[in-house]
């Protein structure tokens, strides 16, 4: 949450603790602020094979979420069935 809220609620004067402004972009219609993207470390995944310079080939539902997430962490560790 970027504020804390104090015992009489979110008036203007009570915000105990203030985040620091955001950028809003308007999309479609809609208004959305901007974060920026969580990155890890370290990115633990499961692929199905593997060749040697490290390309990577996955398999049924690991095909969802496991290309995203190797590609979000700064090191990405991967267990190979072949």
């Amino acid at each position: 949450f970027p504020v804390k809220y104090g015992p009489k609620g979110a008036q203007e004067n009570d915000i105990e603790i203030g985040a620091l402004p955001r950028e809003g972009r308007e999309f479609d219609g809609r208004s959305y602020v901007m974060e920026r993207a969580i990155t890890g470390d370290f990115a633990l995944i499961k692929a199905y094979k593997a060749d040697t310079r490290g390309n990577l080939i996955f398999r049924k539902t690991a095909r969802n979420f496991n290309p995203d997430c190797a590609r979000a962490g700064k090191i990405c560790i991967a267990e190979v069935e072949e």
